[in-house]
């Protein structure tokens, strides 16, 4: 019994120290809660926009904010909201506002004075840009969603450019806070269709029976006979116009 507590011990403090690795790993790789995240293939929907021309209501950009986060619009994260960086690594860069930014040291303030961090400049991308701010750079252009916001595209310009202001779908992978293109096709809206008229039955008209009046004659001198009728159901009518005209009635 007593050696079954020490194996089920034993084995507790084995997932113990796997998940403690774990959590120490991703906090030396630097802003895991954006860049860090896996890829995956998805297709979006929206207007392709030029950056230059977009106006995307969601992003708010801090560079920093109060609490010493990094928050850019350049490029922006894939729900619209802005690409944040925390300085927690040394010697991390980091763009914002369009200048660079480097952490000094773990909790400390974002600085451009690249002379703070040059050994984790060197050492990270060889003196140059961060990787999210090359992409930034090489993003040209926006999927403008139906609610305002935006989302960074990787695409290819002479493509982008046939589809500039029309409704598309594009095909590809989302790699935080960027959507590599695949592939652009044109977005079909959904045909509304038009119900078919209810076509209406117009009655029949009753016809009216008109009543024959006999006079013979009348107060105008008038005869008016009813054997026979009129074709319209009225009284054939005699007038005492020529010498020696016979008529009949009543």
């Amino acid at each position: 019994m007593n050696k079954q507590k020490r194996l089920l011990v034993a084995g507790l403090l084995l997932v113990g120290v796997v998940i403690l690795g774990s959590v120490l790993y991703l906090l030396q790789s630097g802003n895991f809660g954006s860049q860090g995240r896996a890829s995956y293939g998805s297709t979006m929907v929206g207007k392709l926009v030029r950056k230059a021309d977009s106006v995307c209501t969601k992003c708010v950009e801090q560079c920093p904010g109060k609490d010493n986060i990094l928050r850019s619009c350049n490029p922006i994260e894939s729900d619209g909201t802005s690409t944040d960086s925390t300085c927690n690594v040394a010697g991390r860069l980091a763009t914002c506002g369009q200048k660079q930014y480097c952490c000094p040291s773990a909790g400390g303030k974002w600085t451009t004075d690249m002379s703070k961090c040059k050994q984790g400049r060197d050492k990270r991308d060889g003196g140059g840009q961060d990787e999210t701010g090359r992409l930034a750079l090489s993003s040209k252009y926006r999927l403008q969603k139906a609610a305002g916001w935006c989302v960074e595209l990787i695409v290819d310009g002479a493509t982008a450019e046939k589809y500039i202001n029309k409704e598309v779908s594009l095909i590809g992978t989302l790699k935080e806070p960027f959507f590599l293109v695949s592939k652009i096709m044109t977005s079909t809206p959904t045909p509304t269709k038009t119900p078919t008229p209810t076509l209406t039955k117009t009655p029949t008209p009753t016809p009216t029976t008109v009543s024959c009046v006999q006079q013979c004659p009348g107060s105008d001198n008038v005869l008016r006979s009813c054997t026979p009728p009129e074709a319209d159901g009225t009284s054939n009518d005699s007038l005492c116009n020529a010498a020696g005209r016979v008529e009949t009635c009543g």
